[in-house]
């Protein structure tokens, strides 16, 4: 897998689910640390830090890192 490195934060792997993707987007575009965002979730960063490896996020702690950035977890059609 490639990497990209970001100054000063954890390198993005591509190839991660397309939600780990956008977390990791708008904790840039909200400049919040993923620490902060964690605890706020009420979950170790190193449950973010997981995902950023290539692990899978299970539904309960995403929703919950989603909703404290200001989102919710939906089930739409394609």
């Amino acid at each position: 897998m490639a990497k990209r490195k970001r100054k000063g934060r954890m390198p993005i792997v591509s190839g991660h689910h397309p939600a780990v993707v956008f977390l990791d987007e708008q904790l840039a575009v909200q400049k919040r640390p993923a620490y902060r965002v964690a605890d706020a979730a009420g979950l170790s960063i190193n449950v973010i830090s997981h995902w950023r490896r290539g692990g899978t996020p299970s539904v309960g702690n995403l929703d919950a890192v989603l909703q404290v950035l200001g989102y919710r977890l939906a089930v739409v059609p394609l």
